[in-house]
């Protein structure tokens, strides 16, 4: 016993004192023989699992686009036509043909008459003149084109995302479970291994996206209805798009074609899938002794070590022979798959420019959130030591902005907004403009036709024209002609960008040809204006902005010209 322990001290103090990479090497491997044989008296379990991860295309809408393509096929080959009338009232001098309808226009306008003979003839200044033209802008059209146009959106989305994201993945796990008892210590250790690569195509079926004849379905598909995008039908009609609901007309709901394609049009509406589907195929495979004695040796070698720098010495029991045993160490080989559990996929397929799925795009986010952050508490900070020091004067005001003082302190684009659309209402001839505190207003004779009026980065213009004449149109308006507040000039217009100031423009000639005022020359006056603060515009001698002393807050929000 003495010569045993005297060997056991021996081997510590070299397992402490061990300065070569040699003499460390050799105490490990003493501790693995022990190691061995605790592994083969507790309990194991070793797993080979392969997971193959196959995509496919869900094939519900890929057929019911292709039972709604012959009918497609048919209304743009054959859009139906209608004679659209146009009514202009034009001098006499340019009158070649007088209708019955120019006779009864006539009639209900006697002061357009110049002259009534003896003979009962008349000398009229103007006749109403009633052009017909051949159009296809008709709302069934329109609604084949809003088709057209949301049906290559919806195919490419999909087949461009199944082109991305449809690569097969094999994914093998081996895992190692291992318990065992040490005296009155209980140990375990747990091994994962996974390796993930594209699988060999004898190895499981060729995906199933790229070699069915469902994708080359799907390519068809993309490639017929990029064909439709750039078809005459569709030259045609330009940007001449409904808004949903859409109306069912007689001819949509009786005619076969257009039902289907309603049907389609229903479908891509409630359709909210990625359009793609994974398929998962497990199996177990067999581990063979030589590759298990492997593992577990390692494992003895790295449980030894873990135990060495957490005491930071061997236990003296465990100084034995390197020799290694004859026998395998004896484990339980898995014959059944377990139950399959969402948290074990670790991948998600997903529509293109859903999430920031980039780093680079993460730390933009963040570093947008930090900044939003800390203007916000900047704010609140100010809005603090005002309020503060309101109530220590013991006086609560607010400011109210003129026309003038807004047009001041806005951005040069609303500026540049603003003058372009005063210089095209004052081409038109006897148009005069006056200006109120709060807004400007454009007359002739005396009638108000268009008033304008800004509020932050948005030129607010209103109309005397019919809110119901402008509901169907492209116009974004919004309906003043209803509610407590309802006015003359019931189409109100917001423009914050140079197609909203095209609108405004075809707006301004509507209602120049309802008051029957002729155009004349454009001028160019620059309306700019230098930037000044809101002390400078409080300390004019004509102020433009006034300091409004107030109650309380209740009150302080009842004018909505304040600021």
């Amino acid at each position: 016993m003495d010569g045993e322990t005297g060997k056991t001290e021996q081997s510590n103090t070299r397992a402490e004192t061990a300065s070569s990479p040699s003499d460390y090497a050799e105490d490990i491997f003493r501790n693995c023989g022990q190691m061995m044989e605790l592994f083969r008296e507790g309990e194991g379990k070793i797993q080979l699992k392969k997971r193959f991860m196959l995509k496919m295309l869900d094939e519900s809408w890929v057929k019911i686009i292709e039972d709604t393509i012959p009918s497609l096929d048919v209304i743009i080959r054959r859009p139906g036509r209608f004679l659209e009338e146009k009514e202009e009232l034009r001098p006499i001098e340019q009158i070649r043909k007088v209708s019955p309808r120019s006779i009864q226009h006539l009639s209900q306008h006697t002061d357009l008459i110049n002259d009534i003979r003896s003979d009962g003839s008349v000398t009229p200044s103007k006749l109403l003149n009633v052009f017909q033209d051949e159009t296809i802008l008709t709302y069934e059209n329109r609604f084949i084109n809003t088709l057209i146009s949301r049906l290559y959106a919806f195919v490419c989305v999909r087949v461009d995302a199944a082109e991305e994201c449809g690569v097969d993945e094999k994914l093998s796990t081996l895992s190692f479970d291992q318990s065992f008892t040490d005296g009155e210590k209980r140990g375990k250790i747990a091994l994962t291994i996974e390796l993930s690569e594209t699988p060999r195509e004898n190895e499981v079926v060729k995906n199933y996206v790229y070699t069915s004849d469902l994708w080359k379905r799907a390519l068809r598909l993309r490639r017929l209805v990029s064909s439709y995008t750039s078809s005459d039908f569709v030259q045609q009609m330009g940007r001449n798009y409904v808004r949903p609901p859409v109306m069912r007309t007689n001819m949509l709901l009786k005619n076969v074609d257009f039902r289907q394609c309603l049907t389609l049009w229903e479908f891509l509406e409630s359709y909210e899938n990625a359009g793609y589907e994974s398929l998962i195929q497990e199996e177990l495979d067999s581990v063979t002794d030589e590759c298990a004695r492997d593992f577990y040796k390692s494992l003895a070698e790295q449980y030894v070590l873990f135990e060495k720098h957490v005491k930071n010495c061997f236990e003296p029991e465990n100084v034995l022979d390197s020799r290694e045993p004859d026998q395998v160490v004896p484990y339980r080989m898995k014959t059944e798959l377990d139950p399959l559990n969402e948290r074990d996929f670790t991948y998600t397929d997903k529509l293109p420019d859903k999430t920031p799925d980039r780093f680079d795009d993460l730390i933009a986010l963040q570093d947008k959130t930090d900044l939003a952050v800390r203007i916000a508490i900047a704010a609140d900070r100010i809005l603090l030591e005002r309020e503060k020091e309101r109530k220590e004067r013991g006086l609560l005001f607010r400011y109210r902005y003129s026309f003038l003082a807004r047009l001041i302190q806005s951005d040069e684009s609303v500026q540049s907004f603003y003058g372009e659309l005063k210089n095209y209402i004052l081409s038109y001839q006897k148009v005069k403009c006056s200006a109120a505190w709060g807004h400007e207003s454009f007359r002739y004779g005396r009638n108000t036709l268009i008033k304008i009026k800004i509020r932050g980065k948005a030129i607010l213009l209103f109309f005397a024209l019919s809110s119901s004449d402008y509901q169907e149109k492209k116009y974004r308006i919004k309906d003043l002609s209803v509610g407590d507040k309802a006015t003359a000039l019931s189409v109100m217009l917001k423009v914050k960008s140079s197609r909203a100031v095209r609108n405004a423009k075809s707006l301004i000639d509507d209602v120049m040809k309802k008051f029957n005022v002729q155009k004349g020359e454009t001028p160019h006056v620059d309306y700019s204006q230098k930037y000044m603060s809101t002390e400078e515009l409080l300390n004019l001698p004509k102020p433009l902005v006034k300091a409004v002393s107030v109650r309380d807050e209740k009150d302080s929000d009842s004018d909505e010209d304040d600021s």
